[in-house]
């Protein structure tokens, strides 16, 4: 059985200000997909949630087509109602709808939506990168 592409980024390191969620994402996009976003570098929490909430309006469109590797997924807090300010990378290995993504004080892991509460987010939506 081969290994599903996200084992080679689970376990890597949060680094404040050096490598973040939409560190992540980026380099998930260009390495997996050959996809160049550029995103902004955005250092500080507050600064890193704004910039989230515009680059899903940027960069990315809500889907109109079910999700496929490599689409972004917007995510916050449970029950709030606040736009997304954390960014992860949609997957589904072995079939199990998932977000590769980057916490603070853990680093990248893996969880399936259906998990997320467990680890303090909601999916907010899935979206499609812009050409």
């Amino acid at each position: 059985m081969s290994r599903h592409w996200t084992s080679s980024w689970i376990g890597r390191s949060y680094i404040a200000g050096e490598y973040e969620c939409t560190d992540l994402v980026a380099d998930v996009l260009r390495a997996e997909f050959g996809r160049e976003v550029g995103f902004p570098r955005a250092r500080g929490r507050r600064r890193r949630e704004h910039l989230v909430q515009e680059l899903a309006a940027v960069y990315a469109r809500p889907l109109d087509r079910p999700p496929a590797d490599g689409d972004g997924v917007l995510m916050r807090p449970p029950g709030s109602r606040r736009p997304g300010s954390h960014i992860g990378v949609w997957c589904a290995p072995m079939g199990v709808p998932s977000v590769l993504h980057c916490l603070c004080g853990t680093g990248v892991v893996l969880h399936a939506l259906a998990r997320l509460p467990v680890a303090i987010l909601e999916a907010e939506g899935v979206y499609a990168w812009l050409d």
